[in-house]
């Protein structure tokens, strides 16, 4: 399987400081999505994103290279369900917009893994980032930090938590344009946005 070669490339110094609390509906919402996961296929059954749908499934495909249908194939089966729906949103609200599309089928590409941090994000890991970032954010940012060592035990938070910065990397490794690598970067970003495109990715992925 084809991973970005530069594990720290992508998470800047202020990926490790300490990390603004979210609202207590959001926790609700992510969590929700959390226990959706419990009724999707376990990790690596790669047919489908799981709604069933062959020809959205085929449609999205087709928009990605082989390598890079090979790097989604390597998300869960929760993941790629998610994926397929922020796709679907994102290409309703600015369609013919290739780089969102792209963005969109693999903004959570590093959830399945990256150099140096084998393994993925589980459910404990999803739920641990939703509650420490609201109740407990500075232990959150200690817990998370990519610096290494990074003990096995920690590996699924820090790549909960840093996904964007090393999915980025992972893109960039699999020929995604600059532009959707910094989608990919900042669709987690907690600043003002003022990008259009990047503030439709974003919403769509809070849609779920």
């Amino acid at each position: 399987m084809t991973r970005p070669r530069r594990f720290a490339a992508w998470v800047i110094p202020r990926s490790i400081r300490p990390i603004p609390p979210v609202p207590f509906g959001t926790i609700l919402h992510r969590v929700a999505q959390g226990l959706d996961a419990l009724w999707i296929d376990r990790p690596g059954d790669h047919g489908g994103d799981g709604d069933g749908d062959g020809d959205r499934d085929n449609a999205a495909m087709a928009l990605l290279t082989p390598s890079q249908r090979v790097a989604f194939a390597a998300l869960s089966a929760f993941d790629r369900r998610h994926a397929i729906r922020v796709w679907g949103r994102v290409s309703r609200e600015v369609p013919a917009d290739h780089d969102l599309a792209v963005a969109a089928l693999l903004h959570d590409l590093a959830k399945a893994g990256s150099p140096g941090l084998p393994g993925r994000v589980h459910l404990p890991d999803r739920v641990t980032r939703v509650l420490l970032r609201r109740l407990a954010p500075g232990l959150l940012a200690r817990l998370a930090t990519p610096l290494p060592p990074v003990p096995r035990w920690r590996t699924g938070l820090v790549l909960a938590v840093h996904h964007p910065s090393l999915g980025a990397a992972w893109a960039a490794d699999i020929g995604c344009s600059p532009r959707v690598c910094w989608l990919i970067a900042h669709h987690h970003d907690r600043t003002p946005v003022k990008d259009p495109v990047l503030r439709a990715l974003m919403a769509a992925d809070e849609a779920g």
